[in-house]
C-alpha cells in the first residue's frame, strides 16, 4: 500500500514537499484531538481532510 504522501502526489498532483507538509498539518490536528479526548472524529477528518479511507490512518503515527 502507498503511503499518505505518496498517494497526495500522485493523485493531487503535489510536490513530495507540500504532501508531507499537509500530512504533517494533518498529524498535527489528530494529536490534538487525541489530546483533548475527541477522538470519535477522527476517522471522518481524515477522509474531509485528505480524502482517504481509515485504512491509511496507521500511516499517520508510523
Amino acid at each position: 500500500m502507498e503511503n499518505i504522501t505518496e498517494v497526495l502526489m500522485r493523485r493531487d498532483g503535489l510536490s513530495e514537499e507540500d504532501a508531507k507538509r499537509e500530512v504533517e498539518d494533518f498529524k498535527a490536528d489528530i494529536e490534538d484531538s487525541i489530546m483533548s479526548g475527541d477522538l470519535e472524529d477522527i476517522e471522518d477528518a481524515l477522509m474531509n481532510d485528505l480524502g482517504l479511507e481509515p485504512d491509511y490512518l496507521m500511516d499517520i503515527f508510523m
